[in-house]
């Protein structure tokens, strides 16, 4: 079973956890300038926000791989920020890709089967169609998991693959879900608690601090640690996918993955 004080741990006790997470908040700092440019009036700078933004979003998405794969190590470490991690996107692409079209095409279906039930008696069919489908993205995760194990992409084409991985994996990963969710709304409650309270010590002071002074001192701070931990929570998540597609190995082997070592 997933735990995620296990994963909490392997993300702060890497060997080069340090350097790795203080270069998340320096991520952190420039996706909250980006939000604030994306306010901005000025075309070329919202502009650069979008492709700065853009950029981040596919290097994350390669390092998220790479955690994966590192993940299946028993000496585990934390991927190292550097530009070699855009190889992994080569690799991958082409099985992105395809589960992308997979997925616009079951959005259409989604959206489709709701427009022509609106109305009608079958518009509460629409209700567990669209459970179907948050399933069906949820555990096309896996899909990915199995795919950075070894980067091998066999066997990984089938569109019906998340449907075969919820039959063996779905108690682990609602278990995971839940806790993930109390974790995550405990966290963040903890730290409204916090902003608040520093809220409330700066009104009690009597400190004449304007609009755009009290922005700086606790609005863009608080932003930056959000997205800070943010990346953090969405590692762990990953973490523990692995651990339950590690549980469940056999069972994958026997019956989704033969030969796939």
């Amino acid at each position: 079973m997933a735990s995620i004080i296990e994963a909490v741990k392997k993300i702060y006790k890497s060997p080069n956890a340090l350097k790795v997470h203080l270069a998340f908040l320096a991520l952190a700092v420039i996706s909250t300038g980006i939000s604030l440019a994306s306010d901005s009036k000025s075309v070329p700078l919202i502009f650069t926000a979008i492709a700065v933004a853009l950029v981040i979003l596919v290097y994350m998405g390669c390092y998220n791989i790479q955690l994966m794969h590192n993940s299946f190590d028993e000496n585990f470490t934390l991927p190292d920020f550097n530009l070699s991690l855009f190889k992994v996107a080569g690799g991958v692409f082409r099985l992105a890709l395809v589960w992308f079209i997979y997925d616009i095409f079951l959005g259409i279906f989604l959206v489709l089967s709701i427009a022509f039930t609106i109305g009608t008696i079958n518009f509460n069919a629409a209700i567990p169609l669209a459970i179907v489908c948050f399933l069906y993205l949820s555990f096309q995760q896996f899909v990915m998991v199995a795919y950075a194990k070894n980067f091998d992409k066999k066997g990984l084409w089938n569109i019906f693959l998340p449907f075969k991985f919820m039959r063996g994996l779905f108690a682990d990963w609602i278990i995971l879900m839940v806790k993930y969710i109390l974790s995550i709304l405990g966290f963040y409650m903890l730290l409204v608690i916090v902003l608040v309270a520093a809220a409330g010590v700066i009104t009690l002071s009597g400190m004449a601090v304007s609009l755009s002074k009290f922005n700086y001192m606790l609005v863009y701070p608080s932003a930056v640690i959000g997205s800070y931990f943010g990346t953090v929570i969405a590692l762990v998540y990953t973490n523990c996918l692995v651990q339950i597609y590690q549980d469940k190995k056999e069972w994958i082997d026997a019956h989704i993955l033969p030969n796939n070592d």
